[in-house]
């Protein structure tokens, strides 16, 4: 998209301020009719974890406000730290096209699909060959 090869596309929000860096004129949509599709990432301590103390503090560190605010700068997606959010300059934060709460439908989040995945998984699988 920076290089300007294509007219469209499906992006993670976060690569959109990375792409305007070369190419200004990329812009942002979210159809107003349907919805996006949304995910978030966790931190997880797998049970019996060797080091469970140490990934604790990890977490506790990447948490923090003004941690999350760097991590941010560096790659451009929403903080779930809201006061990292607030740290941020004004411009930053807008150039991110964070999607506002009012547009977040319950069906944007992927549900579990249980079963029909090995399906999907079939299906995919045979359209690949």
């Amino acid at each position: 998209m920076a290089s300007g090869e294509v007219a469209a596309g499906i992006v993670y929000n976060g690569k959109i301020p990375m792409a305007r860096k070369d190419n200004p004129s990329i812009k942002a949509v979210i159809p107003k009719e349907e919805f996006a599709t949304l995910w978030q990432d966790n931190f997880v301590i797998p049970k019996g974890a060797p080091h469970k103390e140490n990934a604790e503090k990890f977490i506790d560190f990447i948490l923090r406000s003004e941690i999350s605010k760097e991590i941010t700068l560096e790659q451009p997606y929403p903080s779930a730290v809201e006061e990292a959010m607030d740290l941020l300059p004004e411009d930053f934060r807008t150039e991110m096209d964070v999607i506002s709460k009012d547009q977040i439908k319950p069906e944007s989040y992927i549900l579990d699909v249980g079963e029909a995945l090995q399906f999907y998984d079939r299906v995919w699988t045979s359209i690949k060959q």
